[in-house]
């Protein structure tokens, strides 16, 4: 799909969910947060609540800090999934520890009756990995830290789509092709997309 176009040709979409839980099957997205950008900016962003329809776990509400009360005047996965896929277009998607993410994302648009989301993948924390080898953790606030990214609250979804755009920024920063390397040249050398 866009594994030929230059990076600098390409739009970006950084995502994350949070979650009631570990496990796809069962458990829920209670918020996704994305940001649209490409090489020169932002250029759009979102940010849901949703309600999974059952109440929130307390293990998950003391990581992410959403509790019914946020949640109960929420639509539902299946009524916001038309916009979010509408907001990735077909953008290439970033996520950090990205077979999470999909893996929810997936199996909220399999619920919903909506096939499968197609765009490319990328794992911000696989290509960091190849980027900045060493490293003792690959968390996503082990890299913010590494990286000096300015933080603001982690385990809430705009903000962690935010902290993967920059890091994904800082590791086509740090190659000597940056912005001019093709996707699938960033991809076979750095690391493949999670799908195309």
């Amino acid at each position: 799909m866009n594994q030929n176009k230059k990076l600098s040709d390409l739009v970006f979409v950084a995502f994350d969910v949070e979650t009631t839980g570990l496990d796809s099957r069962s458990h829920r997205i209670v918020e996704i947060g994305a940001i649209r950008f490409d090489r020169e900016g932002v250029l759009a962003t979102l940010d849901q609540l949703l309600n999974p329809g059952f109440p929130m776990p307390r293990d998950a509400s003391a990581i992410n800090g959403i509790t019914d009360e946020m949640v109960a005047s929420c639509p539902s996965p299946d009524a916001v999934l038309p916009r979010i896929i509408e907001f990735f277009g077909d953008s290439v998607l970033l996520a950090h520890n990205a077979q999470f993410d999909t893996g929810f994302l997936d199996a909220a648009v399999a619920r919903a009756g909506m096939g499968r989301v197609r765009n490319s993948v990328v794992c911000t924390r696989d290509l960091a990995r190849a980027v900045f080898p060493g490293l003792q953790r690959y968390g996503i606030s082990d890299l913010v830290r590494t990286l000096k990214i300015p933080t603001g609250d982690r385990h809430r979804a705009l903000a962690d789509a935010g902290y993967c755009a920059e890091i994904f920024r800082r590791c086509v920063d740090r190659l000597d092709w940056t912005w001019g390397l093709g996707l699938g040249e960033l991809t076979a050398r750095y690391g493949g997309p999670y799908r195309r």
